[in-house]
């Protein structure tokens, strides 16, 4: 094979890859969740579910899809460093950010992670989805979009975004999603593409303020 057809081959390959872990021991499910987000002082309880967990990674190392069924109580501290995420849920919720700026979390309002800081949670009995960037790529097209440097985002999460651009948000997660979580195979450009096109609906969809130095 020739060098241009191997990195013409290289570019052709799916670039996904998936995390799908279940389980129904409420110890795993915090030993898992908690790595998962960087967590600490996690803690699971049952409610009148039969307890249980999913949690489903799909994507590659700049945008992944999220989802998470689980039936109980979880709640803790997170601290994403390096992340930038956006959550909804169909069913279940609690609050977030408890002690300082605090929010009900619950079906049909998506909301950002607060960034920047440790939040703690308490949400129950989810079906929940979640959209993650990596922090430098987010902030990269977030300075273009600005016209600044690149710097740290702070995602208003208590301030709930325009109806119409949620509309937007929720049209396009759903086509990104079906491109991202599809069988079909996916190109390297093709998942590059979407995942450009989501972080702009995204920028556009929630409240943030860019600190470029």
């Amino acid at each position: 094979m020739s060098t241009a057809a191997a990195a013409d081959a290289r570019a052709d390959r799916d670039p996904r890859s998936t995390f799908d872990v279940s389980g129904t021991d409420p110890d795993e499910a915090v030993r898992m969740y908690q790595d998962a987000y960087e967590g600490a002082g996690f803690a699971a309880d049952r409610t009148d579910r039969v307890f249980g967990y999913r949690f489903k990674v799909v994507g590659d190392d700049t945008m992944t899809f999220r989802s998470t069924r689980f039936d109980g109580r979880m709640r803790g501290e997170v601290e994403v460093r390096d992340e930038y995420v956006v959550m909804w849920t169909a069913e279940g919720g609690g609050r977030v950010d408890i002690g300082r700026d605090e929010v009900a979390f619950g079906p049909r309002t998506p909301m950002m992670f607060p960034s920047g800081r440790p939040f703690v949670f308490d949400l129950a009995d989810l079906r929940q989805s979640l959209v993650q960037f990596d922090r430098a790529y987010l902030e990269g097209v977030a300075a273009e979009v600005h016209g600044v440097q690149p710097g740290p985002l702070v995602f208003d999460h208590a301030r709930t975004p325009d109806p119409a651009d949620l509309r937007a948000w929720n049209a396009h997660v759903q086509r990104a999603a079906r491109i991202v979580l599809g069988p079909a195979p996916l190109s390297g450009l093709a998942l590059a593409e979407t995942t450009r096109e989501t972080a702009h609906v995204l920028l556009r969809t929630f409240p943030h303020t860019v600190f470029a130095p």
